[in-house]
């Protein structure tokens, strides 16, 4: 999702002190007193057996049709749009080698490439979704315990399954009382995933983006489609985002379980995403992935505990990421997920903040009743 240099400024850790509530990692001082040397080359990891996960005894015809189609067609949707050609070939080609050395990551690859084919093959989806259920199981049960010891030797691996875990549970489509970030018991999973990568990579970035990872985080120009795109159709996001910021000031006295602060951060945040999608000049980035899903990496902790508390003014700062989210909708893994947020955020929103949803509902076309 992360995509460049570019992003650096958004991808730069907020200055205030963060509580990790995701996952429980080993400490930096425990990484630098297990880690031998830095990342190993990519050849040398390949070739190194120790690094291998357990092996399966067979590679039947199913997965070898996944791993095709995964890198003819699945890595390309997730370069971003219009994506690069070194991000690009990073999912093509360099993550399903990082899977040979990492059989959890070839399992979650693989996963992901059935939930693609699911979303292409309707007559087909039942028996794609078993495939990639199986799969993902697997992988995901072997991640944890990849986890437990996280090192340089597997923090790549790690975060790359990590990244595509999340792209795994939104290419299955919206799902009734999960809206990612609040709803049923099950459904906060997916942020809790996001936060996650930004665990793993915050807690092993001396090693993240050398060896491995090098070629996803190069600031080198590409010699194949470079994003020199012009930006969405325009719209004036400033007006809203500050009257957004306006009834929130004011109506956040009445609502004191959620942090002003952290909401004002929040929202600060987004216009910065908007920026990068949508402006003109230098302060517009390439229109991919990382743009978007960013703001969910770097908003505060409280500002999440408040939407997994179903917070109005946390939820009316999350519908309007729903329309930031829209500029994704034409990839598979986005289809019907911003109007299905605002569908959710609408149903719990109490009167006092409706007027706070007024933008995102007519961005999205809102019509009453519909799903």
């Amino acid at each position: 999702m992360v995509e460049n240099s570019n992003l650096s400024a958004l991808t730069r850790p907020c200055s205030r002190p963060k509580k990790h509530f995701v996952l429980q990692l080993p400490s930096k001082s425990y990484v630098n007193a297990s880690a031998s040397a830095s990342t190993k080359s990519l050849d040398t990891t390949f070739a190194s057996q120790a690094q291998v996960s357990s092996v399966p005894a067979t590679l039947d015809i199913s997965s070898l049709q996944l791993l095709h189609h995964f890198s003819t067609s699945t890595g390309s949707t997730l370069a971003g749009n219009p994506g690069t050609s070194r991000v690009d070939r990073f999912w093509r080609v360099t993550a399903p080698k990082v899977g040979f050395s990492h059989y959890f990551l070839l399992d979650i690859i693989l996963s992901v490439s059935a939930v693609h084919l699911a979303t292409l093959y309707p007559d087909q989806r039942s028996s794609y979704l078993d495939q990639a259920e199986e799969r993902l199981s697997r992988g995901v049960a072997q991640m944890g315990k990849e986890l437990a010891g996280l090192c340089p030797e597997n923090c790549d691996a790690c975060w790359i399954a990590s990244i595509l875990v999340c792209h795994h549970t939104l290419g299955l489509g919206p799902q009734p009382q999960n809206y990612l970030c609040f709803g049923g018991d099950d459904a906060t999973k997916w942020i809790y995933l996001l936060r996650g990568c930004r665990s793993i990579f915050e807690t092993m970035s001396e090693y993240i983006g050398r060896g491995l990872l090098a070629e996803l985080f190069s600031a080198e120009a590409d010699n194949g489609c470079d994003g020199h795109e012009a930006p969405p159709q325009p719209i004036d996001y400033t007006t809203p985002l500050e009257l957004l910021r306006c009834l929130l000031e004011r109506a956040d006295h009445d609502d004191c379980a959620s942090p002003i602060a952290d909401n004002l951060e929040a929202l600060s945040l987004l216009k910065q995403g908007f920026e990068a999608a949508y402006g003109s000049g230098e302060e517009r980035l390439r229109n991919n992935n990382g743009i978007v899903f960013v703001w969910l990496w770097r908003v505060p902790d409280g500002f999440i505990k408040s939407m997994l508390d179903k917070r109005p003014s946390a939820l009316a700062i999350y519908a309007h990421f729903a329309v930031l989210l829209r500029t994704l909708e034409d990839h598979w893994f986005v289809k019907g997920w911003p109007r299905h947020i605002v569908q959710g955020i609408d149903a719990v929103t109490p009167p006092g903040y409706q007027a706070c949803l007024e933008w995102p509902k007519d961005m999205l076309g809102w019509e009453e009743g519909r799903d």
